[in-house]
Formats: C-alpha cells, sequence, structure tokens
C-alpha cells in the first residue's frame, strides 16, 4: 500500500461517497491508502458519520427461503446478506424484471 499525502478534494471527495456508501473506516483506508485514524478523523472533521449496524435493513424469511439463501450464499462463498443485497440490486436495476417478478407472484 503506498500512502497518498495529504487530504485532496479528490480524496476528500472519494472519502464521502465511500462513507455514504456504508463502507467502514477500514475499507476506505486500504482503498485510500492511508491509516483508519486517518479516514475516521477525516470524516469526523467533515461531519460524516459512519453507518452503525443497526441502520441496516432486516429482512426476515421464510425458513424454506432462508435454507435456500443460505445454501447459495455457501456455494458462492459470501454471506446469505450479500446475496440478498445482491439479488435486491439486480432487480431494482432492471425493473421490467422487478415487475415481471412481482406479476408472476
Amino acid at each position: 500500500m503506498v500512502a497518498e499525502a495529504g487530504w485532496t478534494e479528490k480524496r476528500i471527495t472519494r472519502l464521502g461517497f465511500l462513507v455514504g456508501k456504508g463502507r467502514n473506516a477500514a475499507q476506505i483506508a486500504i482503498e485510500l491508502g492511508t491509516s483508519q485514524n486517518s479516514v475516521y478523523i477525516q470524516a469526523s472533521r467533515l461531519g460524516l458519520r459512519f453507518r452503525d449496524v443497526q441502520d441496516e435493513l432486516t429482512v426476515e424469511l421464510s425458513p424454506m427461503a432462508s435454507a435456500a439463501f443460505t445454501f447459495a450464499s455457501t456455494r458462492r462463498n459470501i454471506t446469505p446478506a450479500v446475496l440478498l443485497k445482491r439479488v435486491v440490486e439486480l432487480c431494482a436495476a432492471e425493473p421490467s424484471l422487478l415487475e415481471n417478478i412481482l406479476d408472476d407472484a
């Protein structure tokens, strides 16, 4: 990791974007090539807040749906939450797909 010097306008913009996307300080530090502490300090100066785990959407699935997501996510070496997020994002990106799913349900 090569550390960049200072907080340029480009790096500050990227910091704000990544915080808004829900990335944590450790992930942002790696991407920006700086320390986690530096990310926390700069975010604080800018009035940015990292999301708490409680801010995440909670979805209750039926046992059968939960088992299907667990099986599919295990095969892909990801968590069921990551798989569910991907499915929802794919549906949101393609409105006709979402409409077809809802109409067929």
